[in-house]
């Protein structure tokens, strides 16, 4: 849930960015599957049209290494990218930590899916 503290803005056509007051990368992706789960169970209906619907989310953890706003939203946007390559109607996180640190970190502890490339690593849906 969405909560007073969080900012929700469109940013592109059909992307939109939250941004999470206190929240870590695990609480940020549990959000982001609860949001894409709630989308994919419902059916939205437009003048008897239905319509049914899937999304795909990217998220990402502010860190030292962010200089700005744009480059929270673009580690943001490379998990997006990477769950639109995985199939589609999931969800992806991105992390800056190199391989060891990734597998010895308390990110996707929950079962998520795990892996590592040029030392980004993504925990997805």
């Amino acid at each position: 849930k969405i909560r007073k503290s969080d900012i929700l803005a469109r940013t592109g056509g059909e992307e939109f960015t939250i941004l999470l007051n206190n929240t870590d990368i695990d609480g940020a992706f549990t959000l982001a599957e609860k949001t894409r789960k709630t989308i994919e169970e419902n059916i939205f209906e437009n003048e008897s049209v239905i319509i049914e619907a899937t999304i795909s989310l990217g998220v990402a953890q502010i860190d030292e290494k962010d200089i700005n706003l744009d480059s929270i939203i673009a580690k943001a946007d490379k998990a997006l990218y990477n769950a639109k390559n995985q199939g589609r109607n999931r969800s992806s996180s991105f992390c800056n930590e190199t391989t060891e640190q990734a597998y010895a970190a308390p990110s996707c502890r929950s079962g998520r899916y795990k892996w590592c490339k040029y030392d980004l690593c993504w925990c997805q849906s």
